[in-house]
């Protein structure tokens, strides 16, 4: 067996590894994130170059908690958008959409959000405002 054919044989055997376009680390396109204790498994989609944006650890550390209820939420999950009430205490890990009026950034679960049908998105990557 030749050299070349050798070395095309092991590298059928690793999963596909990107250069992420905006991080520029290498990674593969799916995996596990991990953030805040939670991890999940995600597979990235390909951009117009058939590469991927980000590597999954930076993927990991764009993850947030929900304001209200103090779970993670990872990229692609939906968000809701709410007004605090009363006397409620900004948690430092909250997130501020908008800041008149106030609004933070929170998760679908039970403890965040009022009902489904509150979600006002979803948790993407992007620049900040």
């Amino acid at each position: 067996m030749s050299l070349s054919n050798l070395f095309l044989r092991l590298s059928s055997l690793n999963p596909r590894r990107y250069k992420a376009v905006k991080c520029s680390h290498r990674t593969q396109r799916s995996g596990s994130v991990s953030a805040f204790g939670r991890t999940i498994t995600t597979k990235m989609p390909k951009n117009d170059n058939g590469s991927v944006e980000y590597c999954l650890d930076c993927i990991g550390k764009m993850t947030i908690r929900g304001a209200w209820c103090g779970d993670p939420f990872f990229i692609g999950d939906p968000i809701t958008l709410y007004t605090p009430r009363g006397d409620f205490q900004v948690p430092e890990h909250a997130v501020i959409y908008n800041k008149e009026p106030l609004q933070l950034v929170g998760c679908l679960g039970w403890n965040c959000a009022d009902t489904g049908a509150d979600r006002a998105g979803f948790w993407l990557p992007g620049e900040r405002r």
